[in-house]
């Protein structure tokens, strides 16, 4: 099993006596006083170490928590992999350092404390708990091909359905080589008709499209590139079913990718949504209509949410999307990428769909009440058609 260690340089002593434990059953534990070598691209090294990871550990203090650096970021990035997870894998165990609370981000792991006098015992339980998670799935996934492609060789491809939950199916497909690896699965359900034809059709157009798309752009790379850096590219998306009943579909997709060479992995989350046969695909101009100002206000209504969760003395003051509120293309761009349920409505704010790199990831909760009351329909017909998904009608 691979183990990536993460740490601050003030607590080594203590990063050392955790590599201790984490190496008694013999796993491989990505620690950079031992892996790293002279000339290594650390910081590439050490995003490469913490995706390929079954497990991550992170040693936190309120030292290292409150102030900025490559400790918090590496935090982000193992949250950011955990998201493309199966439900109820074990993957970030946080080590607490002194007394503190954890961040919210980081309030649904638990978390070991390092003066606990059955550490040792804990940390030992996580691990044999990810290695059993591991056994099962090791039954069910495909296998992995490593492989060097060539122009003139088939490329190895392997599909696999998986079944899900009642009423739908899970498909993975994988390419791995010397120079890459390429990932992707996602949902297909077993509703019969041209509806559920066409939602299964759009589900997998949109995944496999990205696919092709990427492994074509790895395998036109130049072929030299990832080995010369040491570094493979790599591509995924995972899918979540965010919400459904009946005919109601609300899908989530979590795409990381990397070049070799980059200076960094991206992330970012797409969605589809689907409002029934009377509806079809439910996109941002259908759910709010065509009006810029309540484009405009729900926008705002996002982004006080988006600020509340940075470490400001007041986030009233700040701006999230200021270069953006004032370009009607740039606005609904923004909240293109949604979901639903039947308490409300969920934007998903990615890096360089509009926003810079710096930004990160970010969602915000929105009511459905204040979703109609920003909306503007060209008829009651086409409201009342929405406000189906609402728990109830907005008053």
């Amino acid at each position: 099993m691979k183990v990536f260690l993460g740490y601050a340089s003030e607590h080594v002593e203590i990063a050392k006596k955790v590599l201790g434990i984490l190496r008694e059953k013999g796993d491989l534990v990505w620690f950079d006083k031992d892996s790293l070598i002279g000339g290594d691209r650390w910081d590439v090294e050490r995003l490469v170490a913490q995706r390929e990871a079954n497990l991550v550990v992170h040693l936190c203090s309120i030292e290292i928590l409150k102030r900025p650096g490559v400790v918090n970021r590496e935090i982000r990035d193992s949250l950011e992999n955990d998201r493309d997870r199966p439900f109820g894998t074990t993957y970030l165990v946080p080590i607490k350092i002194g007394d503190f609370q954890m961040p919210s981000e980081l309030e649904d792991k638990q978390w070991i404390h390092i003066d606990d006098s059955k550490f040792a015992e804990k940390l030992t339980a996580s691990l044999e708990k990810r290695r059993r998670q591991l056994s099962i799935q090791e039954d069910v996934r495909i296998k992995e091909i490593d492989v060097k492609h060539t122009n003139a060789v088939e490329l190895p491809e392997e599909v696999l359905r998986m079944p899900l939950t009642r009423g739908s199916q899970r498909i993975e497909i994988a390419d791995h080589s010397t120079e890459f690896e390429c990932s992707c699965e996602y949902l297909s359900f077993d509703g019969k008709g041209t509806y559920w034809q066409f939602v299964n059709g759009s589900i997998a157009e949109l995944v496999l499209k990205a696919y092709y798309g990427t492994r074509s752009d790895f395998l036109t790379e130049n072929e030299n590139s990832a080995v010369s850096l040491g570094t493979k590219s790599f591509w995924s998306l995972a899918t979540e079913e965010f919400y459904r009943s009946e005919e109601l579909v609300s899908v989530r997709f979590y795409e990381s990718s990397y070049y070799a060479g980059a200076a960094h992995p991206n992330h970012g989350v797409r969605t589809l949504n689907f409002a029934g046969s009377r509806v079809g695909k439910l996109e941002i101009g259908r759910l709010i209509g065509h009006s810029f100002e309540g484009a405009q206000a729900l926008l705002n209504y996002c982004e006080r949410i988006v600020m509340a969760g940075f470490s400001v003395d007041n986030p009233s003051d700040c701006s999230f999307f200021e270069d953006y509120r004032d370009n009607i293309d740039d606005v609904f761009k923004l909240l293109a990428q949604f979901n639903f349920d039947r308490r409300g409505v969920t934007f998903n704010f990615s890096p360089y769909e509009v926003l810079p790199y710096a930004c990160g990831t970010h969602e915000a909760f929105v009511p459905w009440n204040i979703v109609f009351e920003n909306a503007e329909y060209h008829s009651e017909k086409e409201r009342e058609l929405l406000e189906q998904i609402a728990v109830s009608h907005w008053q």
